[in-house]
């Protein structure tokens, strides 16, 4: 925490005396970033999911020199996601001499996203894997229809229910 001096002139209990002056010294903390293993782990993490998600297929050493992260960050990183099944290991690349390196990408098809559009004549419904690539749309036309919040609310869980 970064401590911040505030003064005043008074002279009430908790004052602080000096030669020629007396006064308050208020203390007051305010909350600074503060890079926790976790914290820093999990921005390590985006940051590698990112330079996945952007360049396709890629191995450990292209994401050391991508990121700038040291080599055994990346390795930890890329374990944690292979275990939360975020990426998806493809085998051995081409070797330049030395081992071959171990290809990997982003599982875009691990999860999806549901973006919705409101609007007073129709609610638009589309289905996007990870990577924004849409696998689904569909509209609900409210001419005619009840329109109000529980109405809305009940069409979108209909239709929630049936893109599942």
């Amino acid at each position: 925490m970064k401590n911040v001096f505030h003064t005043t002139n008074s002279k009430p209990r908790g004052f602080i005396t000096h030669r020629f002056e007396s006064y308050r010294v208020k203390v007051t903390k305010e909350p600074i970033s503060v890079g926790r293993p976790a914290l820093l782990r999990h921005t390590n993490a985006l940051s590698i999911l990112k330079l996945l998600r952007e360049a396709g297929l890629c191995s450990r050493a292209d994401l050391v020199r991508a990121s700038g992260l040291s080599a055994p960050t990346v390795t930890s990183v890329v374990g944690d996601l292979l275990s939360a099944n975020l990426i998806k290991p493809l085998g051995e690349g081409e070797s330049n001499g030395g081992r071959p390196p171990d290809i990997i990408r982003f599982k875009a098809e691990r999860g999806c996203l549901l973006v919705m559009e409101i609007t007073a004549s129709h609610i638009s419904f589309m289905l996007t894997d990870l990577n924004g690539h849409e696998l689904g749309m569909h509209k609900i036309s409210l001419r005619n229809q009840k329109t109000t919040p529980d109405a809305i609310c009940g069409y979108i869980g209909k239709e929630v229910l049936r893109l599942d």
